[in-house]
């Protein structure tokens, strides 16, 4: 069996939540969107044979997403490391996350389509 390096990407997936250091976006939260590109090693099988086996599935990676996601946080960064890290332990097959965590019309005293953090993580 070979393995092949292969990047999957989840592109806007979008959750309500409660992230946030004030009390009123802890009380009114707002729409979230993220980004993922998870680096993989896909065995040639599942090219080869168009089988699930041997590759990430990414029904189960949203799942992750969502669990990791939706328990609040007081900063962004904190919300993207927790995402990550369960992506990490939930799929042997990825090696490296690219994740993006962007907060929508943040609750801020000017004009703002969006904040957001970018981290990579390893294994």
């Amino acid at each position: 069996m070979q393995l092949l390096t292969s990047s999957i990407r989840l592109n806007d997936i979008c959750f309500y939540a409660y992230h946030g250091v004030s009390a009123i976006e802890k009380k009114v939260g707002c729409k979230f969107r993220i980004n993922l590109e998870l680096d993989c090693h896909i065995a040639s099988e599942s090219y080869i044979h168009d089988n699930l086996d041997g590759t990430v599935d990414y029904g189960k990676v949203y799942e992750t997403v969502k669990k990791a996601f939706l328990p609040t946080c007081n900063l962004l960064e904190h919300a993207a490391w927790l995402t990550g890290e369960a992506l990490l332990q939930a799929f042997p097959l990825i090696t490296c996350v690219h994740i993006e965590v962007e907060k929508l019309d943040p609750p801020i005293s000017g004009e703002c389509k969006s904040a957001s953090v970018a981290l990579t993580l390893t294994r």
